[in-house]
C-alpha cells in the first residue's frame, strides 16, 4: 500500500510541476508585454489580439467581384454550358447514368468525362451557348424528375 501511495504522489508532483512551469512561462511573457499569440499574429499580419486568457479575432470578407474577372453575361467564347447530372467514382455507375440520360433526353448530347484530378466521372447533359438556356433546362429536368435530379447544377465545358 505504501508503494501505491508513493507512485500516486510522484504522479501528482510531476503534474503540479508541469502546471507551475506553464503558469510561470505564461506570466513571464505577459510581463514582457508580448504573448506568443501576439507575436504569431504579427508574423501572420492578422488582426489578432490577446488579453491574457481572452482572445479577440476578426474576419474580413472579400467581395466576389474582386476575384471574378468576367461577369455572368460575358463568358469566354470557347466555353459552353451543360447540366451536370452526376459524378461517380466507378465507371459502371457513370455509364448507367449516361445511358439513362440518353433515354430521357435523347435530343441533347450526353457527356461522360473523366476528371483525373478528382478521380470522378462527370455525367452531364446538353451543350448550351447561353447560361440562361442551361438554367431553363435544369429547371425543367428538376420538375420532370424531382427525385433523381434534385442535386444537379450548371457547369461549363469546352466547345
Amino acid at each position: 500500500m505504501l508503494e501505491m501511495n508513493t507512485k500516486n504522489l510522484i504522479g501528482i508532483l510531476l503534474i503540479a510541476g508541469a502546471l507551475f512551469s506553464a503558469c510561470t512561462s505564461s506570466g513571464e511573457s505577459s510581463r514582457e508585454g508580448t504573448s506568443a499569440a501576439d507575436s504569431l499574429a504579427r508574423r501572420r499580419g492578422s488582426n489578432f489580439t490577446t488579453n491574457q486568457d481572452t482572445v479577440t479575432a476578426s474576419v474580413q470578407k472579400q467581395s466576389k467581384t474582386a476575384t471574378r474577372s468576367a461577369s455572368s453575361s460575358t463568358w469566354n467564347a470557347d466555353v459552353a454550358f451543360t447540366v451536370q447530372v452526376g459524378a461517380y467514382g466507378l465507371p459502371q455507375y457513370a455509364l448507367k447514368a449516361q445511358q439513362l440520360a440518353k433515354e430521357r433526353f435523347g435530343t441533347y448530347p450526353v457527356f461522360n468525362q473523366y476528371e483525373a484530378s478528382l478521380k470522378l466521372y462527370r455525367v452531364s447533359v446538353g451543350k448550351f451557348d447561353a447560361r440562361a438556356d442551361a438554367i431553363a433546362f435544369l429547371t425543367e429536368i428538376r420538375r420532370l424528375f424531382p427525385l433523381e435530379y434534385f442535386e444537379c447544377w450548371v457547369n461549363t465545358i469546352a466547345k
